[in-house]
């Protein structure tokens, strides 16, 4: 299960999480900007940021600096048109585990802002492509441990399920069930599995140190 929240309900007070996904948000105000660096960055959370994140300012400008500054990775971007823009997974990291040499990313072809990752300190998890071919072998999605937390980026969106049942693992989260097809639902001490559409049995597993 997940929890959505509007962008400024992080300035309130919101559940502890281990994994933060950050769906593109093009402008953060300033107290915004302030509660991801004092709530999200610490006890080494997750954050998954995806495609621009903090690029256009209060005053409608665009910067690359203060996007890197807020994602935790350095970036920079191109102006590209008539592409179908995708990430290859590449490599051998534990948070591809299954994912390596497949592809992800937008549907149709676009003329927009593309970022990459330019960060000599991040873990290169895939390059941009097109879905047959890499692309001058910039970096798409990419890893990196800034002590106090963790910034997962991906330049494009429609990260596939697989990468991230791999991060929540990294990150401690309770996975419940090995079927990514299981629906799941967890509050405080209520235990919910959707299974209106399927007879079938299901496998619960219990996370270690869970209380029976």
């Amino acid at each position: 299960g997940y929890d959505v929240y509007a962008l400024s309900s992080i300035e309130k007070n919101i559940p502890d999480y281990k994994v933060n996904i950050m769906l593109s948000p093009v402008t953060l105000s300033e107290g915004e900007r302030n509660a991801v660096n004092a709530k999200l960055k610490k006890d080494g959370k997750y954050i998954i940021w995806i495609y621009l994140a903090d690029f256009i300012g209060a005053d409608g400008s665009a910067s690359v600096s203060r996007m890197s500054s807020t994602i935790g990775i350095n970036v920079k971007t191109d102006t590209v048109s008539g592409k179908r823009f995708a990430v290859k997974f590449t490599g051998n990291n534990s948070l591809i585990n299954g994912l390596a040499d497949t592809c992800y990313g937008s549907s149709g072809t676009v003329k927009t802002t593309l970022p990459y990752v330019s960060d000599s300190s991040a873990t290169t998890l895939g390059f941009l492509a097109d879905y047959t071919s890499l692309l001058s072998r910039r970096t798409g999605l990419a890893y990196k441990d800034n002590g106090s937390y963790k910034t997962v980026y991906s330049a494009v969106p429609n990260l596939p399920e697989g990468f991230l049942r791999n991060v929540y693992a990294a990150a401690g989260v309770k996975n419940y069930f090995q079927n990514p097809k299981q629906d799941v639902w967890t509050k405080f001490s209520f235990f919910c599995i959707h299974n209106a559409l399927s007879c079938s049995y299901k496998q619960l597993t219990q996370p270690a140190g869970e209380p029976s």
